[in-house]
C-alpha cells in the first residue's frame, strides 16, 4: 500500500423520505448500471477474482472486526435495514477528482469511492473517500478540511462567505461543479436559495428522487482524516506545554482554517482538546505517535506510524464505518424528533377530538421509533475495546445519548397526552348519553 500523505471523507447526511416513500421503493430507484450494491460483501464469502489485495484485506477486516448485529445495521447484512451502493466505480476508483477552488488555490484529491447509505430510517448518507499526495503541508490539509465540507455558506454578505468559490468532480468524461461563490453572495436582484445543494451532489441521485430531499442536520459535511506526517506527529504532542501547539492542534481537530483559531482562550483550548482527544496510542517521541481527536461533526487523526496495516486500514474500513453509523443515530433522532413536533400540533386543546388519522400516524411514529431502538441503538458494534471506546466517544461527541433521552420523553408524553384527549371525549359523550337516558325514562315515566 503506497503511503498517501492524506485521507478525506466526506459526508452528507440528508433525509429521503418526505413523502411517504417506501424504503423498498426508494432503494429501487438506483437500479441503474452507475450504481453498484455492496451489501453482499458481509454475506462471509469474498470472490478473490474480484477484489485487488487490499480490498480483500477490507472486506475481512470488516467482517470479523464488527459484531453480527452491527454488519446488518453497517452492512446490510440480513437486509432490511440499510443498502450500501458503490458509485460507478470503474471510472470514478483512482480516476476521479474531488475538485475544491478558493481564491488562493485549487486542491485537486483523488477518488478512492463515492458510496451511498440508504437506511430504512428515512435517513441516508452520501460518503466521499479521497486521497492526496499532492499537499504536504498541514495547513493545506486544514483549508482541504475547512472549504471541501461546506457544501452551505454559514453566513451571508459581500464579503463574509465562508465557503469556496466553486466545488466538484471531475470525471474522466465531464465534470460536475458548483458556483457556490455566485450561490450564495447577497445580490442587490434576485433571492438566495436557502435549500440549494450542490449539483455536483444531486447529479448522482435519480432524476425523480432529486427534489426531495433536505440535509438532515446542519450546514456542513462531517469529515474524518488522517494524517500520515512524522514531524507533525510528534510536534502535537507538546499541546499541552506550548500555546502555539495547542492552537494549531485546535485548529485541526476543530477544522478550522489555518491561523484562525476558533478558542482564544487557552484554558478553555486546552479544556475543549482534553476532552476531544483519544489518547489509547498517544506515545512518546520517537516511539510512533497517532493522535486521534473528535469532535460533533468532525474525526481526525495525525500519525507517525508507518505500518499501513495498524493505522491506515482501521482508519479507512472500521472507524469510518462507525462514524457513519453514529452519524445515521444522530440525523435520525433528528428526523423522529421532527415528526413527534409535527404531530404534536392540537393537543394542547384538550376538548378537540383528535383525528383518526393522526391517531394513526402517531402509533406509526412510535413502531418506527421503536424499530430503530431495537436496529440501530441497543448494539454491542464490536468486541474490540479500542472500537468500543471510540464508538462511544464519538456517541458522546454528537450528543446522541441526550438527544435520544429528550426524543423519548417527547414521544411518551405525547403518546399518554393523545390517550387523556380521547379518553376525555369519551367520558364527555358517555356523560351526554347517560343524560339522555335518564330523561328518556323520565318523559316515559311522566307519560305513563
Amino acid at each position: 500500500m503506497n503511503r498517501i500523505y492524506s485521507y478525506h471523507t466526506f459526508y452528507f447526511p440528508f433525509v429521503w423520505n418526505m413523502e411517504s416513500i417506501e424504503y423498498e421503493d426508494y432503494v429501487k430507484s438506483f437500479s441503474s448500471s452507475l450504481w453498484k450494491c455492496t451489501n453482499d460483501d458481509y454475506k462471509g464469502t469474498i470472490s478473490s477474482n474480484a477484489d485487488s489485495d487490499i480490498d480483500l484485506e477490507k472486506k475481512y477486516r470488516k467482517y470479523h472486526y464488527f459484531s453480527r448485529s452491527a454488519r446488518e445495521i453497517i452492512g446490510g447484512m440480513g437486509g432490511g435495514f440499510v443498502t450500501n451502493l458503490t458509485y460507478d466505480s470503474k471510472n470514478v476508483h483512482n480516476k476521479a477528482k474531488y475538485v475544491i477552488t478558493t481564491k488562493d488555490k485549487t486542491y485537486e484529491l483523488l477518488l478512492n469511492a463515492i458510496r451511498l447509505k440508504i437506511y430504512n430510517t428515512g435517513i441516508a448518507i452520501f460518503i466521499f473517500e479521497c486521497k492526496n499526495s499532492l499537499y504536504t503541508t498541514i495547513d493545506d490539509v486544514k483549508c482541504i478540511n475547512e472549504y471541501g465540507r461546506r457544501v452551505f455558506a454559514p453566513f451571508l454578505g459581500a464579503s463574509s462567505v465562508m465557503c469556496a468559490d466553486k466545488m466538484g468532480i471531475k470525471y474522466q468524461d465531464r465534470e460536475s461543479f458548483a458556483d457556490l461563490e455566485s450561490k450564495f453572495r447577497l445580490k442587490t436582484e434576485g433571492a438566495v436559495d436557502l435549500n440549494y445543494i450542490p449539483e455536483f451532489i444531486t447529479e448522482l441521485l435519480p432524476l425523480d428522487v432529486r427534489k426531495n430531499i433536505v440535509p438532515a442536520i446542519d450546514d456542513r459535511m462531517f469529515i474524518a482524516c488522517l494524517v500520515n506526517d512524522e514531524k507533525y506527529a510528534e510536534r502535537v504532542t507538546d499541546y499541552q506545554q506550548r500555546e502555539d501547539v495547542s492552537e494549531d492542534l485546535y485548529e485541526f481537530i476543530f477544522v478550522n482554517k489555518p491561523a484562525f483559531c476558533g478558542c482564544i482562550n487557552e484554558s478553555e483550548r486546552l479544556n475543549q482538546l482534553e476532552g476531544a482527544i483519544y489518547k489509547r496510542w498517544l506515545g512518546k517521541k520517537g516511539e510512533g505517535v497517532t493522535l486521534w481527536g473528535i469532535t460533533h461533526n468532525s474525526f481526525m487523526g495525525v500519525t507517525s506510524v508507518e505500518a499501513d496495516y495498524l493505522v491506515e486500514l482501521p482508519f479507512l474500513c472500521l472507524y469510518t464505518e462507525i462514524l457513519a453509523l453514529c452519524i445515521c443515530q444522530r440525523a435520525s433522532i433528528l428526523r423522529f424528533d421532527y415528526l413527534a413536533s409535527e404531530l404534536s400540533r392540537g393537543f394542547e386543546k384538550k376538548g378537540r377530538n383528535l383525528r383518526t388519522r393522526k391517531i394513526r400516524d402517531l402509533i406509526f411514529l412510535q413502531e418506527k421509533y421503536i424499530a430503530f431502538l431495537n436496529q440501530f441503538m441497543n448494539c454491542e458494534i464490536t468486541s474490540q475495546e479500542q472500537g468500543i471506546e471510540i464508538y462511544n466517544l464519538i456517541q458522546e461527541k454528537t450528543d446522541i445519548d441526550r438527544a435520544l433521552s429528550h426524543l423519548s420523553e417527547e414521544i411518551r408524553v405525547m403518546y399518554e397526552e393523545a390517550g387523556v384527549i380521547q379518553n376525555f371525549n369519551l367520558g364527555k359523550y358517555g356523560a351526554v348519553v347517560a343524560v339522555a337516558a335518564l330523561l328518556l325514562q323520565a318523559a316515559e315515566w311522566i307519560l305513563g
